[in-house]
């Protein structure tokens, strides 16, 4: 899905003026959600008729994701089916460009999970959780499209609502030039105390630290978890 994206070469040295600084074994490191997307075209109509809210993201759980399933029932055998989640695809989006990432994250013993590590693995980004999935669900999201191209996002984040301070990697952010922080993490206690516990490791370690605003919900609702993640 992702052949014939082009790699470009990641440079041998930064430089901050004082000579060539050697470059650490990755370029970006993330933490957050582990979600397989379902993307399927709607009309606006449809929207409305399933009480979504036309692009933005809902948290929902898994009887409300399988409700809106049902009603679209007739499109899912176009439906496209791939890794997601703004952590994901920023650092498989930076791999492909030719510089290794690192993702920790949570994914469960099911096709699911089977699915968003071959995707990690086949773009180039490491993650270290061959050995390391447990029983449960890994994280969905239902991505209704119109036609206006705008997204609507429906998130079951099943076992990626247990991430926690024990993901976090600290090698890996050592070993990072960037930590890329997830702002939906500030809608669930433990993965903002990881996304907090990541920024302090790419402090103490001298990584450049990057915070996605994710989606207006996040500053609207968790405007002072988003602030700790932003200060």
């Amino acid at each position: 899905m992702r052949a014939g994206l082009p790699r470009f070469r990641y440079h041998a040295a930064l430089y901050d003026g004082r000579g060539a600084q050697p470059v650490k074994p990755y370029a970006a490191y993330a933490i957050g959600a582990a979600l397989v997307d379902t993307e399927i075209e709607v009309s606006d109509e449809e929207l409305v008729a399933m009480n979504v809210d036309k692009g933005m993201m809902t948290l929902v759980d898994a009887a409300r994701q399988s409700e809106m399933l049902a009603h679209l029932s007739d499109r899912l055998i176009r439906a496209n089916h791939a890794s997601g989640g703004s952590a994901g695809n920023s650092m498989i989006a930076t791999a492909l460009l030719g510089a290794p990432t690192y993702m920790s994250c949570k994914v469960a013993q099911d096709e699911d999970g089977d699915i968003y590590l071959a995707d990690l693995e086949q773009s180039g980004v490491t993650h270290g959780l061959s050995h390391q999935r447990q029983d449960g669900v890994t994280g969905k999201c239902l991505v209704l499209i119109t036609p206006d191209a705008e997204r609507s996002l429906n998130t079951n984040l099943a076992i990626s609502e247990t991430l926690s301070i024990d993901e976090v990697n600290e090698t890996a952010i050592q070993d990072s030039e960037w930590v890329y922080l997830e702002g939906y993490q500030v809608t669930s206690p433990t993965g903002h105390a990881a996304a907090l516990k990541t920024k302090a490791l790419a402090q103490k370690h001298g990584a450049l630290t990057a915070v996605s605003f994710s989606d207006p919900g996040m500053v609207k609702f968790f405007r002072e978890n988003m602030a700790a993640m932003v200060e």
